[in-house]
């Protein structure tokens, strides 16, 4: 250990010493004042609180606090199997109690829209991930190669935004596609 480190080690714990004389002849200090303390003196920032404030021998750990399984306000859903209860909260009447279930009925498959791709990408392999890239290249250069928006080249692809921004981010590193703009205003073109 360095004599740099040694000292500085001594400092802190004289800092933390000087710290809890002063908590434990007010006990009665609050946050704020040493907030206070602290700015007046900013060495005393790296002092932690574990260190400064008393142990308690033989006292109990404070009790974790539970997340109350409903929201403060609604009523508490009712235990019957009964009709639903015509509760109200603070003068609001009840929530609407949902439908009963409708058995689905069957429907014809829609068609698959003309511009664009229907089926997923399967980017969890190396030949998937090379498909969606030549994809988007050729994506790239059918909508003009310059200055193509993702959201026009995603609906083209049928790519979700993550897929599309992976591969797009791909080719960006690769040299092969360049990006101005940022957020919703980012642009592609082809090199």
């Amino acid at each position: 250990m360095s004599i740099v480190v040694q000292y500085t080690n001594t400092l802190d714990q004289q800092r933390a010493a000087a710290l809890r004389a002063v908590v434990a002849a007010n006990p009665s200090t609050t946050a704020a004042q040493l907030k206070a303390l602290v700015v007046e003196f900013p060495a005393l920032g790296g002092v932690v609180l574990r260190d400064v404030l008393p142990e308690q021998t033989g006292a109990a750990k404070p009790a974790k606090q539970r997340k109350s399984a409903r929201k403060v306000g609604r009523p508490a859903k009712a235990t019957t199997a009964g009709p639903p209860a015509k509760a109200t909260t603070a003068g609001r009447p009840a929530k609407a109690t949902k439908p009963a279930a409708v058995e689905p009925v069957a429907t014809p498959a829609a068609p698959a829209k003309a511009a664009g791709r229907s089926r997923a990408w399967n980017v969890r392999t190396d030949e998937g991930r090379a498909e969606l890239d030549a994809a988007v290249l050729e994506g790239l250069a059918a909508l003009g190669g310059k200055d193509v928006r993702a959201e026009g080249l995603r609906k083209r692809l049928g790519a979700t935004p993550h897929q599309l921004r992976t591969a797009l981010n791909r080719h960006i590193g690769s040299g092969a596609v360049t990006y101005t703009g940022q957020a919703r205003g980012t642009r592609y073109s082809l090199v």
